[in-house]
């Protein structure tokens, strides 16, 4: 069953379309969304405080798919001045503001859609509409992209780890070189497009949030998946900096942990997105490795990186450890390739523009190789769309009605409380299981004192079977238990014969408390 929070903004979204217009990105096609004939499908994933879901727009004859990322509109200013005195960012008007989305669109990630990315390119997940709603108090902002059917890379690494498995070569080289094509393009060094208007003298944009969550796939359209991959799409550029072509920026972050940054820490640069790249790939290629450092340095006395002196920091972050030739299941030539992204040394590492021309050939060699196709797991599609993340459309569409949502929310208020109270009660069960085998494990201890005692004294025998010896334990614990609580036990245990009358009166006492209820 989808999530109920889910649920809530599906419902939130449906009941304020009457209220808003859709704004396509003026430097894509034009998409000319309704939003009365968005249709919710599937609950994709929650990404920091954004809701990712799979809707189809009903009111086109092909039905077209696309991935809306809703999130929360933090701030409604004051913002960076406008490009021009023409600008729509020198609208002030509230009303204007709202009914055209300016909010939105002054939010950074759809800045940066437009006034760099634009018409953007094949590897990137390309902003194609946007707007502002209200959800009750709250400002929203939603995003329209083309659905990523493949769902992301995180969700390929999860499930090839638990099943223990690695990805085919040629997919690898594919969405290898397809993710350079990308940052590429992102830092401006993609010969594509070094003409064209749209980007010339462009800076660079980076991305500093680059993961694996945040590159995703999807299947080429119309095709037969049986007998071809999925391409890349980079996308979620909220922490996107910009600065000029071959430059960095440096991030006064003290704290900063280094375990998972390119060695060059709070130096941001392109470069280090061709790093965060070669470190997607190669977890992918030797699992269940990471490109993290290898050295430990938090200690009891110091517990922050950079209280360290340069040269322990460079001892750790320049760590030859932090990376390994690839699992020996693949070429050299890929190993070479994956390693030419993770060089230590930033200023020794090529640049996305450079390592898409030595990609070029090797890649597009194995892209033509049809001996080397392996197909992706079926296990990929059910990871990316099952039936606990697809909404049922009568649900909703009961939800959307007056006074259900309340209803609802109050019913899964109380769901929630009933499965607290049963998880307590499983943890309580568990805690006395626990507590009782720890009587009984002590109990056996004090169990075979008592006996070797009682047997020597030629008052009991001592038993052999082992069935037999855990049905005398168990005995013996309970007596024991109900002798200490109480307070008429002594250690190592009375006499044999005492025992036994002590066992027929816990029994007698027991059957008659049976009989009273």
């Amino acid at each position: 069953m989808v999530l109920f929070v889910a649920e809530e903004k599906a419902v939130a979204y449906k009941r304020a379309a009457p209220t808003f217009k859709i704004r396509d990105n003026i430097h894509r096609k034009q998409h000319r969304l309704n939003p009365e004939e968005i249709r919710f499908d599937t609950h994709l994933r929650i990404s920091g405080n954004s809701f990712h879901f799979g809707i189809t727009d009903t009111g086109t004859a092909g039905h077209r798919q696309y991935d809306l990322k809703l999130q929360v509109i933090q701030d409604e200013g004051p913002w960076s001045p406008p490009l021009s005195p023409g600008s729509e960012d020198t609208e002030q008007s509230p009303t204007k503001v709202e009914s055209e989305s300016y909010d939105a669109k002054r939010q950074h990630e759809i800045r940066t859609y437009l006034r760099y990315i634009k018409n953007g390119h094949e590897n990137i997940k390309n902003l194609e509409a946007f707007h502002q709603y209200r959800d009750g108090d709250k400002l929203m902002m939603a995003q329209f992209f083309r659905i990523c059917d493949g769902g992301n890379l995180k969700q390929l690494r999860m499930g090839y780890r638990e099943k223990e498995m690695i990805p085919p070569e040629q997919f690898i080289w594919r969405i290898y070189s397809q993710l350079i094509e990308a940052l590429a393009f992102l830092h401006n060094e993609h010969p594509k497009y070094q003409n064209d208007p749209r980007h010339l003298n462009r800076p660079s944009i980076l991305h500093p949030d680059l993961a694996a969550e945040n590159v995703y796939l999807v299947w080429p359209f119309m095709q037969p998946r049986d007998d071809i991959y999925p391409d890349v799409r980079l996308g979620d550029f909220e922490k996107s900096l910009f600065v000029p072509i071959g430059k960095g920026v440096v991030i006064d972050d003290p704290d900063a942990d280094p375990k998972y940054k390119p060695p060059e820490v709070n130096f941001i640069s392109a470069k280090s997105d061709v790093w965060r790249a070669g470190s997607i790939m190669y977890s992918l290629t030797k699992p269940p490795e990471s490109t993290s450092t290898k050295m430990p340095w938090i200690t009891e006395q110091n517990k922050s990186f950079a209280n360290l002196t340069k040269e322990h920091q460079q001892v750790i972050l320049m760590d030859p450890r932090r990376v390994h030739p690839i699992k020996f299941n693949y070429s050299e030539d890929l190993n070479v390739m994956i390693q030419r992204s993770l060089v230590l040394d930033h200023n020794k590492r090529p640049s996305a523009g450079e390592l898409l021309k030595e990609l070029e050939n090797p890649a597009k060699l194995r892209k033509s190789a049809a001996w080397m196709y392996k197909a992706l797991p079926s296990w990929m599609v059910d990871k990316v769309i099952t039936p606990n993340n697809t909404f049922s459309q009568e649900r909703l569409n009961k939800l959307i009605q007056p006074d259900q949502m309340a209803l609802a929310r109050k019913a899964h208020k109380k769901a929630k409380a009933a499965k607290r109270n049963r998880m307590r009660e499983e943890e309580e069960r568990k805690r006395v299981e626990d507590s009782r085998e720890e009587e009984i494990l002590e109990a056996a201890d004090r169990y075979f004192t008592w006996e070797f005692r009682e047997s020597d004294l030629g008052r009991m025998e001592i038993v052999m079977d082992n069935d037999e010896c855990d049905a005398s334990i168990k005995r013996f614990a309970v007596i024991r238990a109900a002798g200490l609580k109480a307070g008429t036990w002594v250690e190592p245990g009375p006499t044999y014969e005492e025992f036994l009358r002590l066992e027929k009166i816990y029994l007698a006492v027991k059957d008659q408390a049976s009989q009273t209820k």
